[in-house]
């Protein structure tokens, strides 16, 4: 639906679209933003959704518990920020693994879109800490 605004509205207007680690890949992840970020002259806003209700998320095929769906959001937003920073990544992780992968084309907004992320638990707390800047 963002995209398809993206071309018909203000720049005063900006996206926050949603990514669901575990449920997608953090390389699709991160081209479909620096896509979005470059068709909407800069107006994506990414929200991280780490949760969500355990008999939805079996719904869709994920059964990592409440701390590895953290500990996999951590390792999706390592490989994400890589990527839009305009690296390389090769990345071995607990529950991803990714071998020299790039975006080709990079966002518009500089390192990458703004993330918003939300967690009360300890473990959100933690990935929170680690990967969100202090701009945000």
């Amino acid at each position: 639906m963002a995209s398809s605004l993206a071309a018909v509205t203000q720049k005063n207007l900006r996206f926050l679209v949603a990514v669901r680690p575990g449920l997608m890949s953090p390389t699709l992840a991160a081209r479909m933003a620096a896509t979005l970020d470059r068709i909407s002259g800069g107006r994506a806003l990414i929200n991280v959704v780490a949760g969500g209700d355990p008999v939805e998320l079996a719904g869709d095929g994920l059964f990592l518990d409440h701390d590895e769906r953290y500990e996999a959001t951590d390792e999706f937003l390592t490989i994400w920020e890589r990527l839009l920073k305009g690296e390389n990544v090769t990345f071995h992780g607990k529950h991803l693994r990714v071998e020299d992968a790039q975006v080709l084309y990079p966002p518009v907004q500089k390192p990458y879109p703004p993330i918003f992320f939300g967690g009360s638990s300890d473990a959100g707390k933690n990935v929170a800490a680690r990967n969100m800047p202090m701009s945000i």
